[in-house]
Formats: C-alpha cells, sequence, structure tokens
C-alpha cells in the first residue's frame, strides 16, 4: 500500500508524506499502513484513489503469509 501511495505522490508532484497526510493524518508512518491498515482506513483510501475498498484490502492482502496480528479482517468482510 505504501508504493501505491509513493506512486500517486510522485504523479502529483508532492512528496509521499503530504500524500499520506492527506489520504490518513492520524497514521504516523507508511509501515503501519502497510501492515495495519483498519477497514476505515482502508474505504478513505479507495475513496481517495477512486477505486474500491475491496481492492485496497486486496493489495494490502496479496502476501497473506506475512500478515501481523493486527489484521483480522478478510476481504470479503468489506
Amino acid at each position: 500500500m505504501s508504493s501505491w501511495i509513493c506512486r500517486h505522490a510522485a504523479f502529483y508532484a508532492v512528496t509521499p508524506q503530504t500524500m499520506l497526510n492527506q489520504c490518513l493524518p492520524e497514521v504516523a508512518s507508511f509501515r503501519a499502513v502497510d501492515l495495519c491498515l483498519t477497514i476505515d482506513q482502508s474505504r478513505r483510501i479507495a475513496k481517495v484513489f477512486s477505486t474500491d475498498p475491496k481492492t485496497v484490502r486486496r493489495i494490502i492482502f496479496e502476501n497473506a503469509r506475512y500478515w501481523p496480528a493486527c489484521v483480522q479482517v478478510t476481504v470479503d468482510s468489506l
């Protein structure tokens, strides 16, 4: 997810941190976005990037074996 945010930042000619702050002002780091994105946060990112929350969650869950303990939802629970 962090790489997606960084690519959008480059497209809009802003820093990655600026893009992160626009999307999720309460998130302190890109690592937090990659490891512990909540359902509400995935919905907000989906709205910013004009996609659906399931797409956002699939991007995050692509490497399922690396999921942290804080990830407790499935794509279908959105």
